[in-house]
């Protein structure tokens, strides 16, 4: 019985199965290439202004330079 063997015998936890995005009962580097792409693909909503974006990465920079800002303005006056 070689290791494959038995990693292949072992259930998916819960939560390994919300990794296992294409289902083949291993998390593989697939199923993390899959992620990446879907993650690039999701679009966010600003929760302050409501503007959407095209990544969490983009949503993070625009709201470090227009809602940090104004927040920190607020305050000093």
């Amino acid at each position: 019985m070689t290791w494959e063997n038995v990693i292949k015998r072992k259930k998916l936890s819960s939560k390994q199965k919300k990794l296992d995005k294409n289902h083949n009962g291993v998390i593989d580097a697939q199923d993390f290439h899959i992620m990446n792409d879907s993650e690039k693909k999701a679009e966010v909503k600003c929760p302050d202004c409501s503007e959407m974006f095209s990544s969490k990465k983009e949503h993070a920079l625009h709201h470090e330079k227009e809602h940090t800002s104004k927040k920190r303005s607020a305050f000093t006056s």
